[in-house]
């Protein structure tokens, strides 16, 4: 079995040598390593190039260049559309695999074919600290588990870390929205609509880097129009795969969508989120209930922080009765 991994490069220069070597260091040799230059500012490219000039495994590596820079997004579709291999791995450029990464992957698909197989992962904070996943070996078979799990944080929505079937993302089109920030959602949520069987090994796979510079740090202003659409496309994703009386669906949907709204803004934040959802998502049915639930918006802001808080969850839980 031939595995692609697929990595996109842009403006990673202190930290792509760490990453380009674990993944061309695999003990799995039946691999092709794709490098996706998106056009970035540094030395980045510079570096990978010397790297992969030097190494005896440089035959693996593919090399494709984007016209002008498009995203990590794009990155990774043109990944999928070029790639061999019949399983894809995505490994962004500031972070890196274990030696033994794809072999520990690749197991499960020894005893029988899967949508994708997911490991654990350590995230390494800019404070020194460090979290981890904590998923247990298995094999989970039936949309139904997959789904129920990903919806209540048993796994997750990364593309990073996950032995993928070429054939399977390309049969349900799961590339990823390109122009958006934060599309790993939305990617997410897709994957687990339509995976009918998912390996798990318990073994941690990959060192995630959380960046001072990453996307999730930049202004929310600027994060709020994207995770605005996100929601959108979220909902009318769930609708069009019959998720319309899907609990869990309906709670993961609330809880992004309390993230944007339980924040201080001023008046004309608050009034530029309605319009948007009364614009955008009130024509959808999951929402039918947006016009009561703006107006509790209105009043549970002006309230404590920590009081408004509790009157949302109560008037939210009240809403999710009544919806079904």
């Amino acid at each position: 079995m031939k595995v692609s991994i697929i990595i996109p490069i842009y403006n990673t220069e202190p930290y792509i040598e760490r990453c380009l070597l674990s993944a061309l260091n695999q003990t799995y040799r039946n691999i092709e390593i794709i490098l996706v230059d998106d056009c970035g500012q540094d030395n980045s490219m510079t570096v990978a190039m010397q790297i992969i000039d030097n190494h005896p495994n440089s035959h693996e590596v593919h090399l494709l260049k984007h016209i002008h820079n498009r995203g990590a997004a794009a990155a990774r579709n043109t990944g999928i559309e070029t790639a061999t291999g019949e399983y894809l791995y995505f490994l962004d450029s500031d972070d890196e695999i274990t030696l033994d990464c794809i072999e520990k992957l690749s197991k499960p698909l020894k005893k029988q074919e899967l949508d994708f197989v997911i490991g654990n992962h350590q995230k390494f904070l800019y404070e020194g600290k460090i979290s981890q996943t904590k998923l247990k070996q298995g094999i989970l078979c039936g949309n139904d588990k997959i789904l129920h799990d990903y919806l209540t944080y048993k796994w997750y929505e990364l593309p990073v870390n996950k032995l993928l079937s070429k054939k399977f993302l390309r049969d349900y089109k799961l590339f990823f929205a390109e122009g958006l920030l934060f599309e790993d959602i939305l990617w997410g949520f897709k994957l687990a609509c339509q995976a009918k069987s998912m390996g798990i090994v318990q073994d941690y796979t990959y060192k995630y880097y959380k960046r001072r510079d990453s996307i999730s740090q930049i202004n929310f202003d600027k994060r709020l129009p994207h995770l605005l659409t996100i929601i959108k496309e979220l909902i009318i994703y769930a609708i069009k795969n019959d998720l319309s009386s899907n609990v869990d669906a309906y709670n993961y949907i609330e809880n992004i969508k309390l993230s944007i709204f339980y924040r201080k803004y001023d008046s004309m934040k608050h009034k530029q989120i309605y319009v948007f959802f009364r614009e955008n998502v009130l024509p959808y049915p999951l929402f039918k209930n947006m016009t009561m639930k703006k107006v509790i918006f209105n009043i549970h802001y002006k309230l404590p922080l920590s009081l408004g808080y509790y009157v949302y969850e109560l008037v939210t839980h009240i809403l999710a009765l009544k919806w079904l």
